[in-house]
């Protein structure tokens, strides 16, 4: 199968994107924007480059991956799909969303979005080596929500 790709910038993308976003938990959501904010600060660095894969759901093989570069828009987009690419495939996923945008003090902003979901590819070891060189080990995040049990005027 070969994947649906919507015009760069366009409504439609926007839309896609906000709708498979609008299904994951909010804990989950939250942590995805605290990775993309540290990806955003780590391409202000020398690197140039910050991205961050978090697993939604393991049983389902759903993850989000995030990604912010200084590199002009046709190479961010090459980063995004290679590295959905890698991930999709080493962690056998049946779907990933990826995020691209500029660093924190970037001028201007824009976003792109890569969906992968029904798709194998003819190079998988190829993107699981790419996998390993750009991950490393997995790390596993805590995410935890506080709520204030003392009643309020008492």
């Amino acid at each position: 199968m070969v994947p649906v790709t919507l015009p760069q910038g366009s409504l439609e993308s926007y839309l896609v994107i906000a709708y498979e976003l609008s299904k994951i938990p909010r804990l989950s959501r939250r942590l995805i924007g605290e990775r993309l904010l540290r990806c955003l600060k780590q391409a202000n660095e020398k690197v140039g480059v910050g991205y961050s894969f978090v697993m939604l759901d393991q049983e389902m093989k759903k993850g989000v991956l995030v990604v912010s570069t200084k590199s002009d828009r046709n190479e961010r987009n090459k980063m995004l799909f290679n590295l959905s690419a890698a991930v999709y495939s080493a962690c056998e996923l049946e779907q990933i969303i990826g995020i691209a945008t500029e660093p924190l003090r970037g001028y201007g902003r824009s976003f792109d979005f890569v969906i992968l979901r029904d798709i194998s590819f003819d190079n998988k070891l190829e993107l699981v080596e790419l996998f390993k060189k750009a991950f490393g080990p997995n790390h596993m995040a805590d995410i935890a929500e506080y709520i204030d049990t003392k009643e309020k005027g008492t």
